[in-house]
């Protein structure tokens, strides 16, 4: 038997004095025709447990598959002194959508950088204006 979730949210209780070591905003319209500067190491992996158990006393066996790679379908920026990483995704891995991609932010920037980061990409990739 297979079966195969797909995860559009997580809601999460983070500890208010702890603060998050990155941000990831997900995009639908990233090009994959261009020569990306860097690049991006990715590792996809599947795990399958079993258990052998007699009342509650056993072993666990664990058995992986997968697959690690890399290529240049990166874009490390530093725009108003924070870091970011903007990276186009293999299609093969995210099957329901065209172009995707994400941004990587280090930490927690406001939602209005945040606007302004995505907005270029919103816009078929349109340059930053100076208006």
């Amino acid at each position: 038997m297979i079966e195969e979730t797909r995860v559009h949210r997580i809601d999460a209780i983070i500890d208010a004095n702890t603060k998050p070591a990155y941000t990831i905003d997900w995009l639908d319209n990233v090009p994959d025709l261009f020569h990306w500067p860097d690049t991006i190491r990715r590792k996809v992996s599947t795990a399958r447990p079993r258990r052998i158990v007699e009342n509650d006393d056993g072993i666990t066996l664990t058995s992986s598959e997968g697959n690690e790679g890399f290529g240049r379908r990166a874009a490390k920026l530093l725009v108003a002194g924070k870091k970011a990483f903007f990276c186009a995704l293999d299609r093969k891995e995210v099957s329901d959508h065209q172009r995707p991609g994400c941004i990587v932010y280090l930490g927690t920037p406001d939602q209005q950088f945040r606007k302004r980061m995505r907005m270029p990409f919103r816009s078929r990739l349109a340059p930053f204006s100076s208006t």
